[in-house]
């Protein structure tokens, strides 16, 4: 199985895997979630990730508003000091 991986073609699954695991570690869910989708797009695979794909998207979304929440929330508290 070849995957095709920023204009070449890596061997195997193992390389998406590893680039993902990265992501994953950094707390970068977009990039992973866009890179496991690029990688099935057109396979039987892509019925299985896309659950995981969504809720990634949705939980990098909801820790974004947190952040922004959270910088709302101190800029209030600094306002009434």
């Amino acid at each position: 199985m070849q995957i095709k991986e920023k204009g070449k073609y890596s061997d195997g699954i193992d390389s998406i895997v590893s680039q993902v695991q990265r992501c994953l570690s950094d707390g970068n869910l977009v990039d992973a979630a866009d890179l496991i989708e690029k990688s099935v797009k057109g396979t039987e695979a892509e019925k299985l990730v896309a659950d995981w794909v969504k809720q990634a998207r949705e939980r990098a979304v909801m820790e974004q508003v947190l952040l922004l929440l959270q910088a709302h929330a101190t800029a209030v508290a600094s306002s009434l000091a």
